[in-house]
């Protein structure tokens, strides 16, 4: 009987470990988060833009890799797979990204989306793409090809750029230079972040 017992209780420990193996193999979907962290982003844009950041990341709850990035004339990639909810992670980035002021004031895309790129190259999930930013792009030419190189990753879901500023043309002149993303590109403002997380929600799920 004793026999039994401890063959029953090896098998479900087998069961068990082996099912949190399983869960461990499997790879999630993931989220790319690139904040612009140069001066033409003022304190109170970079707080909207937490907040966009916040309302995504609280929805995954562990159902994605997160990636933070912050970009100006380079690329650095600061933290991936922070803790899960918003308060765990906005705790440990906020100096990072928030508080942190570029002294380079031109904003160059490019370098950004060549590396998530290059990161979601060996993924099989999809993926999704934000950046923060008030819109300014001074690598325009750059930044298409890279975009083009994006869009041929199948994996690849949506791209939300904001909150964009509320200049007169602005949102055109994204438009175009990251036209090759096509309909997988949303654009939002200060005053329609809401339309832009919803959409990035529809689209990311997919």
């Amino acid at each position: 009987m004793k026999t039994a017992v401890v063959v029953i209780t090896l098998l479900l420990a087998a069961l068990i470990l082996g099912g949190c193996a399983s869960d461990q193999g499997v790879e999630k979907r993931a989220i790319f988060i690139g904040a612009d962290i140069t001066g033409s982003n003022t304190e109170s844009e970079k707080n909207v833009s937490k907040g966009i950041a916040e309302e995504i990341v609280d929805r995954e709850r562990g159902q994605a890799r997160i990636l933070i990035y912050r970009f100006a004339h380079q690329s650095e990639k600061l933290y991936e797979d922070l803790p899960r909810d918003s308060q765990g992670m906005w705790s440990t980035v906020d100096n990072d990204v928030v508080a942190s002021k570029a002294a380079e004031k031109k904003t160059y895309w490019a370098p950004m989306l060549n590396e998530i790129c290059r990161k979601a190259a060996s993924y099989d999930k999809p993926f999704g793409v934000i950046l923060l930013t008030d819109g300014e792009c001074h690598d325009s030419k750059a930044t298409t090809k890279a975009a083009a190189k994006l869009a041929e990753n199948k994996k690849l879901s949506v791209v939300l750029v904001a909150p964009v500023i509320n200049q007169s043309g602005i949102r055109s002149k994204i438009e175009a230079t990251l036209e090759p993303l096509g309909n997988k590109l949303v654009i939002s403002g200060l005053d329609d972040r809401g339309f832009g997380i919803q959409k990035f929600r529809e689209m990311e799920i997919r």
